[in-house]
C-alpha cells in the first residue's frame, strides 16, 4: 500500500506517485493469420527508424495493441488482453511501446509499456485504487514518459442549500427566488455535484531503475497532459484548463514554476512542441 505523506506547507495529503508493476507477457503468436473480418486500425505510431508502426486494431474483435512492418501485412498483437486500448506511443529510442488500456471499456485507465517484441510487459500508472491515469510524451532521449494521474479527491462541493441557509417562507407576499433548474438525470436536489480529481503529471521511468519526478500538480483541473519536454529537460509544455478556457504552459521541471501561458484551441489534445535547438 502506497504510503500518504502530507504537503509540508498545506498539511494536505501530496499525490501518490506511481509505482512501475511488472506483468506477464501477453504478446500472440509470431505466425498471426490474416483476418477475414471487417475490422478497422488507427492510432499508429512508428517506431523511430519508420521500419515499424505500432497501432490500435479491433481485428481480434476488441481494440489491441498491434505492431507490423511498414508496407506489410504481418501483424503482430502485443497484449492479447480483453482491456480496449485507447492511445499508443513508441518512444525516441525505441525500446519501448506505451499504451493507455481501459479496463472493463470503464474510464479508470491505466498506462503501460511493452518492449516491441512483446516482452518486459508493464503497468506505469493507474494501477492504485481509484486512481486513473493516461499517457503524455516521451522524454527525448526515451529515458522517461510522462503521465497523468488523476486520484480523487474524497469530497463534493457544497449543495446550495448548504452553502446559503435560508429563513423559512412564512409571508405569502415575500420575495421571489428563483430556484436552481432539476437536474438532468432526475436526480434529488440535494445531490452535491463531485468535485474534480486532483491531477498530477510525472516523467516516469519505464524500467522503475528511476523514481518518478514530478512535473505538475493541480486540484481540481478540467484536464492536464504533458505534451513536450525540451531536449535539455528543463522545461515541459503542458495543455490543461477547461473546455473554451484552455491553456497552453510552460513550466520549469525542477520546481513546477510556469514560466509562459497562452491561450489554445480545444480540439487538438497534443498543442505543439519544442524547437529541435530547446
Amino acid at each position: 500500500m502506497a504510503a500518504d505523506p502530507r504537503d509540508q506547507l498545506t498539511d494536505e495529503p501530496s499525490a501518490t506517485a506511481p509505482v512501475v508493476e511488472r506483468l506477464a507477457d501477453a504478446a500472440g503468436p509470431r505466425d498471426t493469420p490474416r483476418s477475414r473480418v471487417a475490422h478497422g486500425c488507427w492510432y499508429p505510431s512508428p517506431d523511430p527508424r519508420g521500419e515499424h508502426v505500432a497501432f490500435v486494431c479491433d481485428r481480434g474483435g476488441a481494440p489491441q495493441l498491434w505492431t507490423a512492418p511498414v508496407g506489410r501485412d504481418d501483424a503482430h498483437l502485443l497484449d492479447t488482453g480483453p482491456d480496449p486500448v485507447t492511445e499508443v506511443s513508441w518512444s525516441p529510442g525505441g525500446e519501448w511501446i506505451a499504451y493507455t488500456v481501459a479496463p472493463g471499456g470503464s474510464g479508470h485507465t491505466r498506462v503501460l509499456c511493452v518492449r516491441p517484441d512483446g516482452s518486459g510487459r508493464r503497468v506505469l500508472a493507474g494501477a492504485e485504487p481509484g486512481s486513473s491515469a493516461y499517457l503524455g510524451c516521451w522524454a527525448p532521449d526515451g529515458s522517461a514518459l510522462a503521465v497523468t494521474v488523476a486520484e480523487p479527491t474524497g469530497g463534493s462541493v457544497p449543495t446550495a442549500s448548504e452553502a446559503v441557509q435560508h429563513p423559512p417562507w412564512t409571508e405569502r407576499d415575500g420575495p421571489a427566488t428563483l430556484l436552481d433548474s432539476a437536474p438532468p438525470d432526475g436526480a434529488g436536489a440535494g445531490t452535491a455535484p463531485p468535485v474534480r480529481d486532483r491531477l498530477t503529471a510525472y516523467l516516469v521511468d519505464p524500467t522503475g531503475a528511476d523514481a518518478p519526478r514530478l512535473v505538475a500538480d493541480e486540484t481540481g483541473a478540467a484536464t492536464l497532459r504533458v505534451c513536450d519536454v525540451s531536449r535539455d529537460g528543463r522545461l515541459a509544455l503542458l495543455r490543461r484548463g477547461p473546455r473554451g478556457r484552455r491553456e497552453a504552459v510552460v513550466v520549469r521541471t525542477s520546481d513546477q514554476t510556469p514560466v509562459c501561458a497562452l491561450r489554445v484551441a480545444d480540439g487538438d489534445p497534443w498543442i505543439g512542441r519544442f524547437s529541435a535547438d530547446r
